[in-house]
């Protein structure tokens, strides 16, 4: 039902040639094209008026003031082979085109035609409604756009000429879209900047996307996106800040792009309290590339950050709540020692707030030690307890021990010192030693000195030196000293339980989320320290 009204004018200029000029307006009512193999509407809209046409032949322009378009309907395919359904309804010739014939030398060139331009106004668009659908996908994915209305201002057919748009509609049930900003159509490769933002958009329909990238199925979640994307010479730069709520992954499902991280863990350190991912995802890249593709750009970047997460998620942890990325997963402990210091209380606090701040994971602790270096320090100790107690000392602890210096002139830990190396070492090594630090050797046992030569003498006399001689005494009791059965699992075990319990009260974690796993044995060590690593997981899983 087409519809015109205005006033037309036909001459002939002083050349000859025909002239028509028009002003007026019109329009098409109750258009609907149909695919004719399916017989469904491809395009339509209930009116299109056109008010303000200025139209001439001479020379070729059309200009409009004010479009109407009330309730257009359109559907945007992607089909198997990723070609869109726009291509099937674009006529084509069956006929070969015509060779262009070669020019004779002599024969000047035609001048190119003079251009016919097209300028519109504005645009106003009212009750839109856009079915689409990605056939490309397994299973394909489908999404409504409806009620989208709005503006687009500037429409021309001069190349550098920009159009500004505004438009809002609704996406499925409850979802909305807004997209606004300006772009060139007839080089939209040179300058394009325009922003949408969706809110409450349903995610079960992108279990088709997910399942070809992530290789898992939506659950439930609703998604808001605030899209940003510049383009400039053909240099994309796009600002991506997403939020999800209530995300919930399903089962997997093969697919050619499926990534193998552990997203669970992933979804799990980017929730808050309130179920909420929040997420900027800057990407770019160039349009003349061959092989851009704007989808699998935006995947790589977020496989980018996923990577970075679950390979370092305890440095995530530290980044989310605005921390230096510290990796909050390492506790160093003092060797022999199970005490936390001060510097770790104080890291251990940290992840204690981001572990409340992120419900579902839990912490795994496990204990470790370093055999040689804590085995040491174990030594140490147990020949320092046996001394404290043989003196009398009572109330006496390894903190204690291992702070108070060992004082070799008091004649009373000498006098024990002394029982002690007797009741454990062997006599004729304790006499070397006391003639190194040139101390009288003592008789063997049960002998007298004068039936049996004691060790010789060096040429040189040695002055005596009795706190040395002592000094080295208790290291070689300490080396000689045997280590109690399973003294560095126990070790580790209360390593372990002192994370557990220093998180426990740091902020009032929840302890079904803290678990002591069994020691793997050896930490690492460095400078007197020996480092145990905590491991995070996700409730339930």
């Amino acid at each position: 039902n087409v519809f015109i009204k205005g006033h037309m004018n036909y001459k002939k200029d002083k050349d000859g040639a025909d002239t028509l000029n028009f002003r007026g307006g019109g329009g098409i009512k109750d258009l609907a094209l149909i695919r004719p193999e399916s017989g469904k509407k491809f395009l339509g809209w209930n009116s299109l008026s056109a008010q303000g046409i200025q139209f001439s032949t001479v020379p070729g322009k059309l200009r409009i003031e004010t479009v109407l378009l009330n309730h257009p309907i359109g559907q945007l395919i992607i089909k198997e082979d990723g070609s869109l359904n726009f291509e099937d309804v674009l006529a084509s010739s069956s006929k070969p085109p015509e060779k262009t014939p070669a020019l004779d030398k002599n024969t000047a060139p035609k001048k190119d035609a003079k251009t016919f331009s097209v300028d519109v106004n504005q645009i106003r668009i009212q009750n839109a409604e856009l079915d689409f659908a990605d056939l490309s996908l397994i299973p394909p994915f489908g999404a409504k756009i409806h009620e989208l209305g709005g503006v687009i201002n500037g429409l021309s057919s001069t190349p550098d000429r920009r159009i500004m748009m505004a438009l809002e509609g609704r996406v499925n049930q409850y979802g909305s879209a807004k997209i606004k900003g300006e772009l060139a159509p007839l080089n939209v490769k040179g300058y394009s900047d325009v922003s949408m933002v969706f809110r409450n958009v349903e995610m079960t329909r992108m279990t088709p996307y997910s399942a070809k990238f992530a290789g898992r199925k939506i659950n439930s979640g609703k998604i808001s996106l605030d899209l940003n994307y510049e383009i400039v010479d053909s240099r994309l730069k796009g600002e991506n800040q997403i939020i999800v709520d209530s995300l919930e992954l399903g089962e997997r499902v093969e697919g050619s792009d499926a990534t193998d991280l552990p997203l669970d863990l992933a979804i799990a350190l980017m929730k808050d309290t309130n179920d909420r991912i929040q997420l900027g995802l800057p990407v770019s890249g160039s349009l003349d590339d061959p092989e851009f593709s704007y989808g699998h750009l935006v995947w790589k970047a977020l496989v980018n950050v996923l990577t970075k997460m679950v390979t370092a998620p305890f440095r995530a942890l530290a980044s989310l709540i605005g921390g230096d990325e510290e990796d909050l997963g390492i506790v160093n402990f003092e060797v022999g020692r199970s005490r936390i210091t001060p510097p770790e209380a104080e890291k251990l606090a940290k992840l204690a707030v981001a572990i409340k701040q992120r419900p579902q994971l839990t912490i795994e602790i496990q204990g470790q030690y370093a055999p040689e270096a804590d085995g040491a320090v174990l030594k140490h100790l147990a020949v320092r307890q046996a001394l404290a107690k043989r003196m009398g000392k009572t109330g006496v602890t390894d903190l204690n021990l291992d702070i108070e210096p060992l004082n070799t002139t008091d004649p009373a830990a000498q006098k024990v010192l002394d029982t002690m190396a007797s009741e454990r070492m062997d006599g004729a090594a304790l006499n070397i030693l006391k003639q190194t630090y040139g101390l009288k050797p003592s008789p063997p046992k049960g002998e007298k000195t004068k039936e049996k030569p004691l060790p010789e003498k060096p040429s040189t006399p040695i002055k005596p030196d009795p706190a040395g001689f002592y000094t080295a005494l208790f290291q070689n009791l300490v080396k000689q000293q045997p280590l109690a059965e399973n003294a560095l699992m126990i070790l580790a075990q209360k390593r372990a339980t002192a994370v557990m319990t220093q998180l426990a009260s740091a902020d009032g974690i929840d302890a079904t989320r803290l678990k002591i796993i069994e020691s793997t044995g050896e930490g690492q060590t460095e400078e007197n320290m020996v480092a145990i690593h905590l491991n995070l997981a996700v409730k339930g899983k």
